[in-house]
């Protein structure tokens, strides 16, 4: 058993306002915490395996593929492969997303 605390985790992705955390990785599964300050989204890009997004803090919006889903905390939001998508936080509070990759 392993005790995951994301305070220790190493950063994957750091951006201006933006920090990806890899928490936790089988080979089954990828679990990342993402983290936006206010005003920050990232980049557009596909993944190749469904994901599902759990916002834990915050309020964000979620496009895919060109469709805006606004995500509050404690609610999900499960995509496909392969759809374009991204994450902007427009609010005036940070942004905390679990993002849950399902390898097939």
């Amino acid at each position: 058993m392993k005790i995951i605390k994301i305070s220790e985790a190493e950063s994957f992705f750091n951006q201006p306002g933006i920090i990806g955390k890899n928490i936790y990785e089988n080979p089954k599964i990828n679990i990342v915490h993402l983290e936006l300050e206010p005003g920050t989204y990232l980049e557009p890009h596909p993944m190749p395996m469904p994901v599902l997004f759990y916002v834990l803090e915050g309020t964000g919006i979620l496009t895919i593929d060109g469709k805006k889903y606004e995500i509050n905390q404690d609610c999900g939001l499960e995509c496909p492969k392969n759809l374009l998508r991204f994450w902007s936080n427009e609010k005036n509070e940070k942004l905390r997303v679990l993002v849950i990759k399902m390898n097939e």
